[in-house]
């Protein structure tokens, strides 16, 4: 009896090895830095952050709306530094650390004003076997809110234009045909959108300083837009991409011809 207990003992734990041996073969390695940079350039590491990771086939975490991450991996070493085991896919993810000067009762959850954050919103890819190296990573203070404002006007009258959509995104949308790249717009999410209200302007509120592309909708629709007529395609600024760092308040005016089709229905092209 005993020889038999003995034997299920050993097969239980060389099951339970062959199955951990399977999980970490269908893992990537995640490593990272994390610190901030001061106005004179002195870099500081940040221990005591933690990495959030959300499933990039679900809706991007939006920066009003903080949905609870799949994974959360840390705290940094003294060095900043996180290396961990990360199971195959695609994620957005998230740095952050509280903006504290001891350890916090709470060091997880949404980040807070003045806290220490990092966010990349194209996904990052996670391969079995294989190491992603995110590198160093600067934070910012979240909470420093910065904002680009304008008005919408049609060409054509100078009037101001209510209701129009106006978006920021990270790359540029890409114009063409009903069958050439279904993809108009990239893997990204919108950074930030909003309508334009009774007087035709716009406020957007992002947190990551970065280069921003501006387009203005009629709708919002998707992130695949899958034709140039499409009123949901939007029509860029003229201006180049806006560059903005943390804090910074920029002004971006879009002029759009904008008419009324036979049966009253208003286009703006």
């Amino acid at each position: 009896m005993k020889m038999k207990h003995g034997i299920i003992l050993i097969s239980v734990v060389v099951l339970s090895t062959m199955l951990s041996c399977v999980r970490a073969e269908a893992n990537g390695t995640l490593t990272l830095k994390f610190q901030y940079v001061n106005i004179s350039g002195v870099a500081t590491p940040l221990s005591f952050a933690y990495v959030y990771l959300h499933n990039s086939s679900e809706s991007a975490p939006m920066e009003q709306y903080f949905s609870a991450a799949d994974y959360i991996f840390g705290p940094s070493d003294s060095t900043g530094s996180i290396t961990v085991s990360v199971p195959a896919g695609s994620y957005y993810v998230r740095i952050t650390r509280r903006n504290t000067s001891a350890f916090p009762p709470n060091p997880l959850g949404p980040p807070l004003n003045g806290d220490y954050t990092w966010r990349q919103t194209a996904p990052i890819t996670i391969s079995n076997n294989v190491i992603t190296n995110l590198g160093t990573q600067n934070s910012t203070f979240f909470g420093s809110s910065i904002t680009i404002s304008g008005t919408i006007t049609n060409v054509a009258t100078g009037a101001p234009v209510p209701g129009i959509y106006v978006r920021a995104q990270t790359v540029q949308c890409i114009l063409g045909n009903y069958t050439d790249y279904p993809n108009r717009c990239g893997p990204q999410k919108f950074a930030a959108v909003t309508p334009t209200d009774a007087n035709g302007n716009y406020t957007l509120q992002l947190r990551t300083p970065g280069t921003y592309y501006l387009y203005a909708s009629q709708c919002i629709g998707d992130r695949h837009q899958t034709y140039q007529a499409n009123p949901c395609m939007g029509i860029e600024n003229t201006t180049d991409p806006v560059t903005v760092n943390a804090g910074a308040s920029v002004t971006v005016n879009f002029p759009l011809y904008c008419y009324t089709l036979e049966g009253g229905v208003f286009v703006c092209e």
